[in-house]
């Protein structure tokens, strides 16, 4: 399996500061905002490993089950390709400020629930109890 190159919380990151400044929030248009920026990095010592548009996807997705992004509108490309336009949330800002905050508290929890140790039946109870914490 390859070695993570980019940080998915940074890209998530960097996708929101985007929104804010008003740039149109399309897959392409990120990840060549994204990897202009790379190639502007000064650093000679460094190998520069640019932004596929799957990575800029699975941000967007994870920002999309976050609630922090929304599909503002589908417009269809000159070659007839779907071309989704997302908008930020309302409250994005503060949504990712707290998974931000607490990423790898909220991974390590995903990670235990996903683990073929627990039973359905113990999935249940703990999705149970962390609906009764969260109110």
């Amino acid at each position: 399996m390859p070695k993570k190159v980019h940080d998915k919380l940074k890209i998530m990151e960097d996708i929101l500061i985007l929104g804010k400044k008003g740039e149109e929030l399309t897959i392409y248009n990120i990840t060549k905002k994204l990897n202009q920026n790379i190639k502007n990095l000064k650093c000679v010592d460094i190998e520069k490993h640019y932004i596929k548009e799957q990575t800029i996807s699975d941000a967007i997705n994870e920002l999309k089950k976050l609630n922090c992004l929304e599909i503002k509108s589908i417009e269809k490309t000159k070659t007839g390709k779907e071309k989704k336009i997302y908008k930020l949330t309302e409250n994005s800002e503060k949504i990712f400020e707290i998974y931000k905050k607490d990423y790898s508290k909220i991974h390590k929890i995903l990670k235990i629930m996903r683990s073929d140790e627990i039973s359905d039946d113990e999935l249940d109870i703990i999705i149970f109890i962390l609906k009764r914490l969260l109110r």
